[in-house]
This record gives structure tokens, C-alpha cells and sequence, in this order.
């Protein structure tokens, strides 16, 4: 078999769908990284997060995965979830990529729904460290 885009997607989402079972079964939450592929391999990072504190309630990984890394980007660790306006529209921050070192922040659209990634620039500066 030769990877390409197209199957390597295919491997992403049937990987994810496998993955949904052994997140219900033991109450973490993966997340799988960039795939980088060859034409005879492909590797990702993988990662692994509980969704349970020591008191067994519930927790919502993607803060806790933003909260471990805001402090590389300059970022405070109550942004997650914090809205900003940029023009006429408002975003909701969601998550962040401490690799992306000119677009850090990942937003969502409140209006849409819509995931788009942001400078440290155009977030408020009551929200940066």
C-alpha cells in the first residue's frame, strides 16, 4: 500500500472512530496530532487526557490541555473559553497550538461555529500573560 493524502485521512478518521471506544471505556480523551507520511509510513503524535479529576467529576480536556500550554504562548490560563471581537464578529478561544508560532490561538466563530487561528496580536490584552 502507498499513503496519500486521501487514504492517510481515511486512517485519521477511522482511527479517531476506534478511539471513541477506549475513550468511553476508560473516561480519557484522545487527540491525534499531525500526520506526517511517505509513501510507505505515516506517524502522528497522540495524546492522551483524562476527563476526570481525583474526584471523578467531570473535565473538559481541551481547557485543561489549554491551560497546561497558554503560558508558552503569553497566554493567561482563564482565556480559554474567554470571547474577543475582531471587526464585527465574535470568537470564542477553544484552543491553542504552542508549535504555530505566528498563529497560536485557535477560536471558534460564536455565529458559526467556525474554527479559525489567531496572531497573540488580536487577543485582548487583558487576556495575555
Amino acid at each position: 500500500m502507498k499513503f496519500n493524502k486521501s487514504n492517510v485521512r481515511q486512517f485519521r478518521a477511522d482511527i479517531t472512530d476506534a478511539l471513541k471506544a477506549v475513550e468511553k471505556q476508560h473516561g480519557v480523551s484522545f487527540s491525534i496530532g499531525n500526520i506526517r507520511f511517505t509513501d510507505n509510513d505515516f506517524r502522528t503524535k497522540l495524546e492522551c487526557f483524562s476527563v476526570t479529576d481525583n474526584s471523578g467529576n467531570s473535565v473538559d480536556a481541551a481547557k485543561v490541555a489549554f491551560e497546561q500550554k497558554a503560558f508558552r504562548v503569553g497566554v493567561k490560563k482563564s482565556a480559554y473559553g474567554q470571547t474577543f471581537k475582531q471587526g464585527n464578529r465574535t470568537f470564542k478561544i477553544v484552543g491553542i497550538n504552542t508549535r504555530a508560532k505566528v498563529y497560536p490561538i485557535q477560536a471558534e466563530s460564536v455565529n458559526r461555529g467556525t474554527r479559525y487561528k489567531f496572531p497573540l496580536s488580536a487577543i485582548p490584552q487583558n487576556l495575555r500573560s
